[in-house]
């Protein structure tokens, strides 16, 4: 085995900067990735999203671009179960609150993610709704953390709730997108 510094970038993230006998082995446990050395382990954090987080933002966005004909036939089609695991990643939410968003029963949902099952119309309906609502609410803050930290925190003018717990309703998603219009163009909620 040979000694290795850790890489600077590296040396930033973890807690420990020393010179390590490396060993082969990389592993990913949970969301970090780890190195393990001889008797030694330590953490390395990396700022990638998963892929679930990853390919949930790559299909809002391709929708949120296609035309309504397109939107309307996807839908009708039906969008994969597993963007219910990528949005609640995106959003650092349980996924049980994004199934409750989306009306499904945790079991429901669950058994539809284990065998790769496409989510009705209507659930794909509310899931790409909410992907539109948060997409609005990033380009309002001009941050993904601000606005996902926007749609979770409690607020007074909503009775004490979340924005994200108004989006299982259209009426509620209305509110909010209004809501963010406003903050957009400074006009009064």
């Amino acid at each position: 085995m040979r000694s290795r510094l850790i890489h600077e970038s590296q040396r930033r993230s973890t807690r420990h900067a020393q010179v390590v006998q490396q060993s082969p082995t990389w592993w990913k446990g949970g969301k970090s990735l780890r190195l393990e050395f001889a008797s030694t382990l330590i953490p390395m954090r990396t700022n990638a999203p998963s892929t679930l987080a990853e390919n949930w933002r790559a299909v809002r966005d391709a929708f949120l671009l296609s035309s309504v004909a397109d939107q309307i036939e996807e839908i009708r089609a039906g969008i994969a179960a597993n963007h219910l695991g990528g949005l609640a990643e995106t959003l650092n939410v349980p996924q049980t609150t994004i199934f409750r968003l989306v009306g499904l029963s945790p079991s429901v949902a669950r058994r539809c993610i284990s065998l790769n099952k496409k989510l009705n119309p209507s659930a794909s309906e509310r899931l790409l709704r909410i992907g539109a609502i948060e997409s609005l609410a990033v380009s309002v803050f001009g941050s993904t953390d601000l606005a996902h930290n926007w749609l979770r925190t409690r607020n007074l003018s909503l009775g004490n709730v979340s924005p994200l717990s108004f989006l299982d309703t259209e009426p509620g998603v209305q509110e909010i997108a209004r809501i963010l219009n406003a903050i957009a163009h400074g006009g009064a909620v």
